[in-house]
């Protein structure tokens, strides 16, 4: 069961990178994910992970995000 949730923490670890780049704080990010405060501390301290929704809207978040000198996409 760990192996499947592998991708959705390497998800949110990318999503807290990005996060920590454009130097928003944990409200900002919840506000643009449109989730609250609470939701995404518990996603991002891995007491909990998103599913179904929640996780749709962390791949979205990241795919629209500019790219960054640095970084380079995973295929």
């Amino acid at each position: 069961m760990l192996a499947r949730k592998e991708p959705t923490r390497r998800l949110v670890r990318d999503v807290i990178a990005l996060r920590r780049l454009r130097k928003l704080s944990q409200s900002a990010l919840a506000a643009e994910l449109g989730v609250s405060k609470r939701t995404w501390q518990e996603w991002e301290q891995g007491r909990r992970l998103p599913s179904g929704v929640g996780k749709a809207l962390l791949e979205r978040w990241a795919s629209d995000q500019p790219a960054w000198p640095g970084l380079t996409p995973e295929n």
